[in-house]
Parts: structure tokens; sequence; C-alpha cells
């Protein structure tokens, strides 16, 4: 399931590269120029790239992939409550302690990954 979900994430891209539809950035509706000169696009792009990644390492049972993904949900979760803190963060932080437990916890877990390349 955390595979398909980084997989999904290659959607960002083209979310990032096609002008099209709308953007807003804190609730607050912008141009495609604006979405990237406040940073949005090169965000999208990057976790665009990066999920897919991770999607592949998990698929292919790479230990640094466990690693990476438990990286990118702890710095979200970081920026989520350091800039736009909301109480559905809470939430957010609750599911993502889960996953952190189930890839580095769950023996059925770190079984698939100690029987990888």
């Amino acid at each position: 399931m955390i595979t398909i979900g980084c997989f999904i994430g290659a959607l960002f891209l083209p979310i990032a590269l096609i002008p099209g539809g709308g953007y807003s950035i804190n609730g607050e509706p912008v141009s495609f120029t604006e979405f990237w000169r406040r940073g949005g696009g090169p965000l999208f792009v990057a976790v665009g790239i990066l999920l897919p990644v991770i999607g592949y390492g998990i698929l292919k049972r790479r230990r640094w992939s466990r690693y990476w993904f438990a990286g990118f949900l702890i710095i979200t979760a970081a920026y989520s409550l350091t800039f736009y803190p909301q109480w559905t963060d809470v939430l957010g932080l609750l599911y993502a302690g889960f996953l952190i437990w189930y890839l580095f916890r769950r023996r059925t877990v770190c079984a698939y990954f100690e029987h990888g390349a």
C-alpha cells in the first residue's frame, strides 16, 4: 500500500509542470507563475521524483527506502507543524508514527527488507 502511494506521488510532476486548473497556496488562489515563484512548483517536482524512487526501493526491498520514506514523513510533518499548524496535523503525526513503526518494528516488514537485495 505504501508503494502504491509512492508511485501515485509521481502525479505531482504533471501538476507542477503543466499549467492548468487552479493553484492555491495557504488557501489563496495563485497563478501558475506565482505557484512557481513561491516555491510550490519546485517542491512538487522534488516530491514527484522522490516518492516514485522510494516506491521503487520498497518494491525492490532496498533498505535505504525505509529511511528515505521515514525522512520524508518527518520533514513533511515538521514543515506543516512549523509553518501551517492545524489540529489535523495531530492525525498526520499519528499516521506518520504508525507508518514508521510499521516499517521498522513489524517483524514481517523487517523480514521483507532483510531478504531483499
